[in-house]
């Protein structure tokens, strides 16, 4: 942390842009986590918790989910649930989303107020499905529908904000 701070320092003396140190918060409803029988040390859960935090692109999610396959057999739900969050967190925290939040069917995401985002990639992305529109607030929010995988729903948006979809 304290490195990360002085690189950020040493980028504003140099009078370069420093992107805003933003963590995105995911609360999508879902177990994430490592279970004690698939992973019996705890030392070893702790270093697979990290080594997923460190997931930035679907290659890495596919890379460390080959890797713990390998070594422990096919992951869980709950783990294949952590791989696919650490992935979307990442997506969430390029984009500068601020919070993505499910309410039932309904998921909010939450743009961060220093997020720049293109707003023809925006009124794509409104008008690529039913159930999805800006809020006079700022926040998205999409309808998901019966039977769509939430992730996958989200993980679309996400590549559609991105110019990707």
């Amino acid at each position: 942390m304290y490195c990360q701070m002085l690189e950020r320092a040493v980028s504003k003396l140099k009078g370069e842009e420093v992107a805003p140190d933003l963590r995105t918060t995911l609360s999508l409803g879902f177990d994430v986590r490592i279970p004690q029988d698939y992973i019996p040390s705890e030392n070893l859960r702790l270093r697979t918790y990290k080594r997923i935090s460190s997931i930035a692109s679907e290659e890495d999610k596919l890379d460390v989910r080959k890797e713990l396959e390998d070594r422990f057999g096919t992951p869980p739900s709950s783990v294949e649930n952590l791989l696919e969050y650490a992935a979307l967190k990442s997506m969430c925290e390029r984009l500068r989303i601020s919070a993505v939040e499910r309410q039932g069917t309904r998921i909010a995401v939450r743009f961060h107020p220093e997020t720049l985002l293109d707003p023809a990639k925006l009124v794509s992305v409104v008008r690529s499905r039913t159930g999805i529109k800006l809020d006079p607030s700022g926040v998205l929010w999409m309808e998901v529908k019966r039977g769509e995988s939430i992730p996958a729903a989200l993980r679309n948006v996400l590549l559609g904000l991105q110019g990707q979809g």
